[in-house]
């Protein structure tokens, strides 16, 4: 616009037909400039918004530039973060699986660790229970009940009292060395302290007619049909020895001295029975070294019941047969015998007060020392009038069981004939008869205990001997 003014400016200093002219001519100027400028104002314009756009294009490009590299930065970023996150989910979770097969393989080693613990264990007990190839030994576990020892008062003197339930025994055992362990406790003493008996007298004996013999021990079953058997230990030991007499309905445990011959009562009359001896191995468990199963048919009921044994030996008491042959004398009624043994043992004997609190498991009678003191415990009381009445031929039992629940020891005599002793006791010529020497003596003609001695309801027996 300046430039068509100035040139506007010029013109006007000539003259007017000139001025005509050239005014024409310069309108045509100006307006050929305005159109010019307009032109190029729009060209401007044109070119201007083409900058714009153009601009605006780079812009936009730029910034979808940007955006995409954002974008692009932000989904690498997220992807990152994702693959780190999953990456942790997959570490941890195969740290968990690791984890839990590290303490599934610890559980099942720890669990075929206790596995094989049982098993040793259990097969550590078959081995023991199992029989030995080598030694032929059936294997079964014999269970003898514990002892058990109770005190009770019973009468106007203490009574005292061991009690032991019945024992157990193997079924089936062939034992010919000692493999077989069983458990083993000591037969109680029967105390009771109320205060507290035959043919010809026949001596024991091993005839070695009959024999079960190894290097150990020797079980002698010549005589069973007179209702014993014999069993001796043949080597020096200092270990505990026991013998185990089972019999069709009861099982009896007895101590074994070594080197020596023992007789024990087949109490249980005919039948099959079974004899195994025992040498300790530690505490209350033995070895079954020597065993023997044989039936027996005794020869009458009262053979066992005639004889000496370990718990009535009147073989080793040549006193006490003397004795009993003295008080019989020439007396033939058997019922009249047994009264003047049974008044000799009651009215002759004292209960030991001091025995009774100090004698020990596996206690026996020495009947010859009974004799001389005249004191004892029912015990001694019942053994020493067996031992006398079947010296003198007469049949009787040492029973062992309870009287109330006193252990207690009292007799079983038989008799032919019938009569009373005493005027208490009856003898009806057919049964045993239950006669208790140790009450009776401390009785002092009390009627009170005399009543109880005679009810049998009172006495409840478990082993005869």
């Amino acid at each position: 616009m300046a430039g068509a003014i100035f040139v506007f400016a010029v013109s006007g200093c000539v003259d007017a037909g000139e001025q005509s002219s050239s005014a024409v001519s310069a309108s045509e100027t100006i307006t050929r400039t305005m159109k010019e400028n307009k032109t190029s104002l729009e060209l401007n314009t044109i070119a201007n918004e083409d900058l714009t756009k153009t601009v605006m294009e780079t812009i936009a490009a730029e910034t979808k530039v940007e955006t995409e590299t954002v974008t692009a930065a932000e989904t690498k970023v997220e992807a990152e973060t994702v693959t780190i996150a999953e990456t942790k989910v997959e570490a941890e979770t195969v740290t968990a699986a690791e984890t839990k097969m590290e303490a599934e393989t610890v559980t099942i080693a720890e669990t075929k660790v206790e596995a094989e613990t049982v098993t040793a264990a259990e097969t550590k007990v078959e081995a023991e229970t199992v029989t030995s190839a080598e030694t032929k030994v059936e294997a079964e576990t014999v269970t003898i009940a514990e002892t058990k020892v109770e005190a009770e008062t019973k009468t106007t003197a203490a009574m005292q009292e061991t009690s032991i339930e019945t024992p157990s025994v193997p079924a089936e055992i062939i034992a010919d060395s000692g493999k077989l362990e069983a458990e083993l406790h000591d037969e109680a003493v029967a105390l009771s302290s109320a205060e507290a008996a035959v043919t010809q007298k026949v001596s024991v004996v091993a005839s070695g007619e009959l024999e079960k013999k190894n290097e150990k021990a020797v079980i002698d079953y010549s005589n069973t049909a007179d209702g014993y058997i014999m069993v001796k230990y043949l080597a020096e030991t200092e270990l505990r020895l026991k013998v185990q007499v089972k019999g069709p309905s009861t099982t009896y445990t007895y101590n074994l001295i070594p080197q020596l011959w023992a007789a024990f009562p087949l109490s249980d009359g005919n039948g099959d029975y079974q004899i195994t001896v025992y040498q300790n191995v530690s505490g209350s468990k033995y070895a079954a070294i020597l065993s023997l199963k044989t039936e027996i048919e005794l020869n009458d009921e009262f053979a066992p019941f005639l004889h000496s044994n370990q718990y009535v030996d009147y073989d080793s008491a040549p006193a006490v047969v003397a004795e009993a042959a003295r008080l019989i004398g020439d007396k033939e009624d058997a019922l009249k015998q047994v009264e003047i043994v049974y008044n000799y043992v009651v009215k002759g004997m004292t209960y030991d007060k001091e025995l009774a609190k100090t004698v020990k498991s596996g206690y026996l009678p020495d009947l010859d020392k009974v004799l001389e003191k005249k004191s004892g415990i029912c015990f001694d009381y019942a053994a020493l009038m067996t031992g006398m009445l079947r010296s003198q031929s007469l049949p009787c039992k040492l029973v062992v069981g309870y009287a109330g629940t006193a252990y207690h020891a009292w007799i079983s005599v038989w008799v032919e004939g019938s009569g009373w002793v005493d005027g208490v006791i009856w003898f009806d010529g057919s049964s045993w008869q239950r006669m208790d020497p140790t009450f009776a003596s401390t009785a002092n003609g009390n009627d009170s205990i005399l009543a109880y001695i005679g009810d049998g309801t009172n006495y409840t027996a478990k082993y005869f001997y």
